[in-house]
C-alpha cells in the first residue's frame, strides 16, 4: 500500500510538472506569434523587419509543432502497456522521414549521413522516426549555425547501431547526470529544449528501451554523440512496458 501510494504521488507530481510546463511554455510562443502577426498586418515595416517577424513566427510555430507531437506521444506512452508494431525497416528511410519534419534550421547545418546498406532492423518505424527527429532537433537547437551534424548507422552482428553527432559546446557533468529526465526546469537547462519542458530526450530513452535497446550520451572534442544500439531481430508484435 505504501509503494502504491508513493507511485500515485509520483504520478501526480509528474502531471503537475507537465501542466506547469505547458502553461508557461506554450504561452510564450503563442504571445510571440500573435504580436508578430499584429505588427505584420498593421504596420509599415521594412523588408528586413518583415523578414525578421516572419522568421520568428516560423520558429515559434515549429517549436509548438514539435512540442505537440511529443505530448501526443507521451499520452500514448502513459498507458501501462503499449504494443510495438514492428516490421523490417531500413534506417535510411527512417532518417529520410525524420529530416522531412525537423526544425527548418536544419538547412543551416551541413548534414553528413552515412548509413550502411544492410542497416535494417525489426522496429516500430513510426516511433523510431520520432527518436531521430528529437535527436536531430536537439543538435540543431544547441549547436552554432554552420557546424555539421552527422548521422551514422551500421549493422553490427544482431544489432543496429546509430550515432547522432554534433560539434556544439558539449554537455557538462551536471546536465549529463539527469539528461534523460522529463520536465526540466529553466534553472537547469537540459539539452533537449531551450524552454523548460524537457520531453524530447526522455521520450527518446523511453522508446529505445521499449525496443530493448540502449542509449548513451558521449562527449566529444568538440561536441556530443548520442549512441543508440537496438536489436535487429525480434517478435513482430510485442507488448512493452514504457517506463516514463
Amino acid at each position: 500500500e505504501k509503494e502504491e501510494a508513493a507511485w500515485l504521488a509520483h504520478q501526480q507530481q509528474l502531471k503537475a510538472s507537465l501542466l506547469r510546463s505547458i502553461s508557461h511554455d506554450l504561452r510564450t510562443p503563442l504571445t510571440t506569434i500573435g504580436a508578430s502577426a499584429d505588427l505584420l498586418s498593421s504596420c509599415a515595416l521594412s523588408q528586413v523587419q518583415q523578414s525578421r517577424f516572419a522568421k520568428g513566427i516560423s520558429e515559434e510555430a515549429s517549436w509548438l509543432k514539435d512540442t505537440v507531437e511529443n505530448l501526443l506521444l507521451l499520452s500514448r506512452l502513459d498507458h501501462d502497456e503499449v504494443r510495438l508494431d514492428k516490421e523490417m525497416v531500413d534506417l535510411d528511410e527512417i532518417v529520410e522521414q525524420a529530416l522531412a519534419h525537423v526544425n527548418l534550421n536544419v538547412k543551416k547545418h551541413p548534414l553528413q549521413i552515412e548509413i550502411g546498406p544492410d542497416c535494417v532492423g525489426f522496429l516500430d518505424g513510426r516511433l523510431m522516426v520520432q527518436v531521430m527527429m528529437n535527436l536531430i532537433n536537439n543538435a540543431i537547437l544547441h549547436t552554432p549555425e554552420g557546424t555539421p551534424i552527422q548521422i551514422k548507422g551500421m549493422k553490427k552482428e544482431e544489432r543496429v547501431v546509430v550515432d547522432v553527432i554534433d560539434e556544439g559546446p558539449g554537455i557538462d557533468e551536471k546536465q549529463r547526470a539527469c539528461l534523460f529526465e522529463p520536465f526540466a526546469q529553466k534553472s537547469s537547462v537540459f539539452a533537449d529544449g531551450r524552454r523548460s519542458m524537457g520531453l524530447g530526450l526522455s521520450l527518446v530513452k523511453s522508446i529505445v528501451e521499449a525496443h530493448h535497446g540502449t542509449i548513451t550520451c558521449l562527449n566529444r572534442d568538440p561536441g556530443t554523440c548520442f549512441h543508440i544500439e537496438l536489436p535487429a531481430v525480434g517478435e513482430e508484435y510485442e507488448t512493452s512496458d514504457f517506463k516514463y
